[in-house]
């Protein structure tokens, strides 16, 4: 049930916006000296009803082809995942998640590939935590 509802650079703006959201944590970001990037990973937020959004983006000095893949845990059990393959400067993903009743605590987790062949190499890393208890 973990779709991806936004990509490119407006999910940029939108995890930004939702870094904001009161009581979140800060995004957390991971810096890969080497592929001359920046990741960040966007507290998740519980919007209206019973969905959970998660994401997180990256930002590099090239061009190059990255794989970002976006995971969703609710207390500490990994829940499901979503990806992004992109060429841009930028690379980012968001997804949802059903919430469940009851007070949980979720947690986002990016990893930034540098390509999607079977011999990639991890470029970005970054986890962060709400702490609402949705």
């Amino acid at each position: 049930m973990f779709r991806k509802i936004i990509t490119s650079s407006l999910a940029a703006a939108c995890m930004v916006g939702t870094a904001l959201v009161a009581g979140a944590s800060p995004a957390s970001a991971a810096d890969s000296p080497s592929a001359g990037c920046r990741t960040f990973a966007d507290a998740p937020t519980y919007s209206g009803g019973n969905i959970v959004y998660s994401g997180g983006i990256t930002d590099c000095r090239d061009n190059h082809y990255r794989w970002v893949t976006v995971s969703l845990y609710m207390d500490d059990t990994y829940m499901t995942n979503t990806a992004n393959a992109c060429t841009g400067k930028q690379c980012s993903d968001l997804g949802q998640y059903p919430n469940r009743a009851g007070n949980q605590r979720w947690c986002s987790e990016v990893e930034v590939y540098d390509s999607i062949s079977t011999d990639k190499q991890l470029i970005g890393y970054a986890y962060t935590c709400e702490n609402n208890g949705y």
